[in-house]
């Protein structure tokens, strides 16, 4: 046991070897997310999951202490340059990076790997995301927000409390509105960036950690969970508010899914899928239920030329569309018949990956037949989530693919 281990355990009602061991998996790196990191690796948690999206920006600096100019110089993703630091910070950890958008790339495979979940996200719609598929895997997370000086820190235990019960006329008004955006980007920064410090950083980041471990080490009876605990810097005043309770319909509310264990991952072909589906679930006809619309075709109303493409819409981004633009022509759009929501025999993709079409590695995929629903995990990406002493990069096809990719990658296939 590390010195620091053994300082630790003097703490009263404290199981620094949970904590050691816990997995915590954090959902985004910014300015909050920055504190909760540094605070994980100093307690020396080992096992650090880590997702963002974004790239480090000289405005990051002033909030956010594991980022440095030459991050910002470079443009690095934020998830990357993180995990570097916090290496620097603790050498012990075992650190998995995850580049991608909560939407779309947070698999169900990767939170059946942790224990517990932070969340230090900006925006309501990707807290919407994230409590539904913490709904879906059974796992507590702990929600922060931060502005100029003030924040809040709630603590959500699926089947207990729930995020989007508690979302206002106002707040699903701003979610719809974010929801229009095809733009990832425009979807989670609509009005711009808000102002932060670090003061209010440090205080969400520190107390969301302290709810987060509360779960592991069993203390959920004195954690935040079912309620919101809210500070006001310019007054330092304090506040704990009650959640709304559970309402009788709530799409977050998704019961425990029964899982088929498979050997399938998300390399797995579209016709290697759909015959084990046959061949080992007995489906006469199954069918592979996206998550997310995917485009086969691109064209440009302007020119009338068109291009065949495989690109889930989530992914689909001003800077592509301007690719695309220049490849094709002015205004670019999806061609009627060109957007699939379902794999099929005879479809023509059977050749294709399931990773092609957006699928994250180790995902839980919705499979029909009829009415009939099956969910189906693809346990052939299991080891993937391994922790392991360093940083381990987990897979992410479609971060930041351009159309250069796309091109190249309809030249191999």
């Amino acid at each position: 046991m590390s010195l620091s281990d053994q300082i630790f355990e003097q703490l009263p009602q404290w199981d620094q070897d949970k904590v050691r061991n816990a997995r915590v998996l954090v959902v985004g790196a910014g300015a909050l997310g920055n504190e909760v990191l540094k605070n994980l690796a100093l307690l020396n948690v080992r096992q650090i999951a880590i997702m963002d999206f974004d790239h480090v920006e000289s405005g990051n600096l002033s909030r956010s202490v594991l980022y440095r100019a030459s991050d910002a110089m470079q443009g690095r993703p934020k998830a990357i340059a993180a995990a570097e630091r916090l290496l620097e910070i603790n050498h012990d950890l075992e650190i998995l990076v995850q580049l991608g958008d909560v939407a779309i790339d947070l698999s169900l495979g990767l939170l059946a790997h942790v224990d517990v979940i932070i969340g230090c996200v900006d925006n309501r719609l990707a807290r919407l995301y994230l409590n539904r598929l913490a709904w879906r895997a059974g796992k507590p997370w702990v929600d922060g927000g931060i502005l100029n000086l003030s924040g809040q820190v709630a603590a959500y235990v699926p089947g207990q409390s729930c995020y989007e019960c508690g979302l206002s006329s106002m707040a699903w008004a701003d979610i719809r509105q974010r929801l229009g955006c095809t733009d990832m980007a425009r979807r989670y920064a609509m009005s711009g960036r808000a102002t932060t410090t670090p003061i209010a950083a440090s205080i969400i980041g520190a107390i969301q950690v302290q709810e987060a471990l509360k779960f592991v080490i069993q203390q959920e009876n004195h954690s935040l969970a079912g309620r919101m605990f809210s500070y006001e810097g310019s007054q330092n005043h304090a506040a704990y508010y009650e959640q709304r309770p559970l309402k009788s319909e709530c799409e977050s509310h998704f019961p425990a899914l029964e899982t088929h264990s498979t050997p399938l991952s998300a390399n797995t072909t579209v016709d290697e899928a759909l015959t084990w589906f046959k061949s080992e679930l007995r489906m006469t006809k199954p069918c592979i239920l996206l998550d997310h619309s995917v485009a086969t075709r691109l064209t440009s109303m302007q020119s009338g030329r068109g291009m065949d493409v495989i690109l889930p819409l989530p992914h689909f981004s001003d800077r592509l569309a301007k690719e695309f633009e220049a490849e094709l022509g002015l205004q670019i759009a999806v061609p009627k018949g060109a957007l699939i929501e379902e794999l099929r025999e005879g479809d023509g993709f059977g050749d294709r990956r399931l990773s092609d079409f957006g699928i994250p590695v180790g995902h839980v995929l919705r499979i029909g037949r009829g009415e009939e629903r099956k969910w189906i995990a693809l346990d052939g990406d299991a080891p993937l989530f391994a922790f392991g002493k360093g940083i381990k990069h987990l897979p992410h096809r479609w971060w930041e693919f351009g159309l250069v990719e796309i091109q190249q990658k309809r030249g191999n296939d």
